[in-house]
């Protein structure tokens, strides 16, 4: 078996227990228990980002594969302000939240074209939702994944971060490098991914995965989560061998 496949193999195990610990949660709507939906949300958001890195890693596109590599480990950092911080870390992501729709609003207004497409009842409720926003939340600000990351349990997993937002996410020379021209001076559309970043992709998209395993499970306490620790045996051993 090679490693991209043993990594698959991992992953889909780890995947199905990651579903075991959603499926047996005790979920509430209770607002006193909205840590604990707010980490199932993110462990379920991780679920279906860590399938479309292997699948995308199976069809050789490891940049696609390591961008969703990369929102795994922000899902992780995010369930690990939620066991950190509890409703604290609610309060910030609802600021947050509203930031950011404050910010698209006022966009509207600043863009021309939008704005004179906008009718003058929408732009009405449009302004009123800013004001009155505005005032319930003029302190929101915006959430960053280092500024989350420090000072939790996975803090030293924002460099693996880095190295994604770096290698991939971003437009940056090292992603673009790898379409650099070649012998023939020309323009690699498609290039071809080597095996050992295919390894490494999966290996990394573990990690985050079963960190957020461990962090929602913390908040959940479920009895799926009584495998976490064999399989964070596993990752280390094919970690050890890669």
């Amino acid at each position: 078996m090679t490693s991209i496949a043993r990594w698959s193999e991992f992953s889909g195990r780890l995947s199905e227990t990651a579903v075991r610990i959603v499926g047996e949660a005790e979920i509430s709507t209770d607002p006193d228990h909205k840590p604990q939906l707010l980490s199932a949300l993110l462990l379920a958001r991780t679920i279906a980002n860590h399938r479309g890195v292997v699948e995308l890693v199976q069809r050789h596109l490891v940049v696609e594969a390591r961008i969703l590599a990369r929102c795994c480990f922000e899902n992780m950092f995010w369930i690990a302000g939620l066991v950190r911080d509890r409703d604290a870390f609610v309060n910030l992501m609802l600021d947050d939240e509203m930031k950011s729709r404050q910010s698209r609003g006022k966009a509207l207004f600043a863009d021309k074209v939008t704005r004179t497409a906008l009718d003058s009842d929408a732009e009405a409720k449009l302004r009123g939702w800013l004001t009155d926003a505005g005032k319930r939340f003029p302190d929101a600000r915006y959430l960053t994944p280092k500024a989350v990351a420090f000072g939790t349990s996975v803090a030293s997993a924002y460099h693996l971060y880095s190295q994604l937002s770096s290698d991939a996410a971003h437009p940056s020379i090292e992603a673009l490098d790898r379409h650099a021209p070649g012998p023939e001076a020309t323009i690699d559309i498609a290039p071809v991914a080597k095996t050992a970043e295919l390894e490494d992709t999966l290996n990394l998209a573990a990690n985050a995965f079963l960190g957020a395993c461990v962090g929602a499970n913390e908040m959940l306490k479920t009895p799926a989560g009584e495998n976490l620790s064999l399989l964070a045996d596993e990752y280390n051993a094919l970690d050890r061998n890669s």
